[in-house]
């Protein structure tokens, strides 16, 4: 029997293998210096992204859209809207219709920094169908996601100074053709309040996450349960120092993605991921924490998967960064329906340090693994603009085959290709390589720290084979390597974490 599990293990496992798509690709939008990749979506195609497209040196963001195929190819990319102003789609904000058309919403900011909401809805291959701007001449609106409604309408979450100045959180309604139906404020009118995510109950009463900032300066995790008619029934605090990501989960509860303040480090604040997950009426039916404390832990988007459980995209900085000296990733975290880590992992396309990486939206896809998008901002020595970033892993966030390891033979490496594992490590690694040529001088492997520094080089064996490393004196943090016999150089990156 033991022999007959196995095999079934082992024919997934290919089969698995076999049929997931991967790719790490930046995209330069017309060669603009500012690009912003905020959601994505299924298409027929491959997939969509809607996206801030700018340049600061004649002043504009416009709205983007960038079709790609399965294989991560460009299709074809449109740009909507007028120079002079600021489009802002929000995060996970960009849905495919049961019509087969898609709709997408966010912000507007003109020249004087005056704020409105938007909707425009477009076929699937970028026409408009309409659009909508909800124009506001007193008070300043920011809407950071919307949400199709049960009734073929859209919903809209963000927040106004409709009070002295004094910021509450602002949900919109329209009908299906996008003109408004009805708009409410919530919260207290002399502190700040802000809702970033929304989403909707089996019953159809909304959830709204966000945040208060109190009297003491201090953010407080909110959270709004509000009917179909825009009355709240019932709103409760928790936490601090973080905004509130939220999802509705298949039992009629929600799970609040956001970042828990960990510890206070000569003067800097250090967070790790924090998942809840509460019933219908706001109770807690679990509270966990994840990874170690980071400089930043940012959670942008959580869903509810099809396998069970959940799915958490956003950026973190590693522990040992600071303000001054920060590489940022992009991370996708997979935990089970009670909360139980499955997977984590750290990527980045711009990987030198002070270069930042940024995922702010994920889809399951077809084939079971995950797509995300957000943008890089690269530093040198990376070079390029700031680009738009998609992602496409395999259902264990693997962003090559076989990178959790199987119990079983992988493939053979490529001709110059390497791979370090595990990855993290705690300074105790394996390191896999199959060079290209000996020529005059072994292959030397270096380390380098996050300042540069090289701290550790040792000579390869050959040009094929695996090598144990052992660096577990140095300290946690982000390291670089390099293999290289002066005629070929590979380069990547490891995490120690103790």
């Amino acid at each position: 029997m033991k022999k007959i599990v196995i095999l079934i293990s082992i024919f997934t496992a290919q089969h698995v293998c076999a049929q997931s798509i991967y790719f790490n690709n930046r995209y330069d939008f017309f060669y603009e210096n500012k690009d912003l990749g905020n959601s994505i979506a299924l298409s027929d195609s491959g997939y969509l992204v809607a996206c801030s497209v700018g340049n600061s040196a004649i002043n504009y963001l416009k709205l983007g859209l960038l079709s790609l195929d399965k294989n991560g190819n460009i299709l074809w990319t449109k740009l909507y809207g007028q120079s002079g102003y600021y489009y802002y789609p929000g995060y996970n904000s960009l849905f495919k219709l049961i019509d087969g058309n898609y709709i997408i919403g966010g912000q507007i900011v003109d020249s004087t920094d005056h704020g409105n909401s938007f909707l425009t809805k477009f076929a699937p291959n970028g026409d408009t169908i309409w659009f909508k701007q909800y124009q506001d001449s007193i008070y300043n609106n920011a809407v950071y996601q919307i949400k199709p409604a049960i009734d073929g309408g859209f919903l809209l979450i963000g927040t106004t100074n409709s009070y002295e100045n004094n910021y509450n959180v602002l949900l919109q309604k329209t009908d299906s053709f996008g003109n408004l139906e009805w708009q409410k404020t919530y919260g207290v009118p002399v502190l700040t309040d802000e809702g970033w995510s929304i989403d909707i109950c089996a019953n159809g009463d909304y959830i709204i996450g966000g945040y208060r900032e109190n009297s003491s300066n201090i953010f407080e995790n909110y959270i709004l349960r509000i009917d179909s008619l825009g009355v709240l029934k019932w709103d409760t605090l928790f936490g601090a120092y973080s905004i509130s990501i939220v999802t509705t989960t298949s039992d009629n509860g929600f799970v609040v993605a956001t970042d828990f303040l960990d510890s206070i480090y000569d003067a800097y604040s250090y967070s790790t991921l924090n998942i809840i997950k509460f019933d219908s009426i706001g109770h807690i039916l679990w509270n966990k924490k994840y990874g170690g404390a980071r400089f930043i832990f940012e959670a942008y988007t959580i869903i509810e998967i099809k396998d069970s459980g959940f799915v958490i995209t956003g950026n973190t900085a590693n522990i040992a960064d600071t303000i001054n000296n920060m590489h940022v990733m992009g991370f996708i975290a997979r935990i089970n329906s009670q909360g139980d880590s499955l997977w984590y992992r750290n990527y980045d396309i711009a990987q030198y340090v002070e270069s930042q990486n940024y995922l702010t939206d994920i889809k399951q896809t077809t084939d079971g693994g995950f797509v995300a998008c957000g943008y890089a901002r690269p530093n040198l020595p990376d070079t390029g603009n700031q680009d738009i970033w998609v992602l496409k892993v395999d259902s264990n966030g693997c962003e090559v085959p076989w990178c959790m390891g199987t119990g079983i033979n992988e493939p053979i490496l490529e001709k110059g290709a390497i791979k370090v594992y595990p990855n993290p490590n705690n300074g105790n690694f394996n390191i896999d390589y199959h060079l290209t040529e000996l020529g005059i001088r072994n292959y030397e492997l270096r380390i380098y720290d996050v300042l540069g520094k090289r701290v550790y080089s040792t000579d390869l064996l050959g040009i094929d084979g695996t090598q144990n490393i052992d660096v577990s004196t140095l300290s946690n943090g982000v390291y670089f390597y390099q293999v290289t016999n002066n005629k070929e150089t590979l380069r990547g990156k490891f995490i120690i974490e103790k």
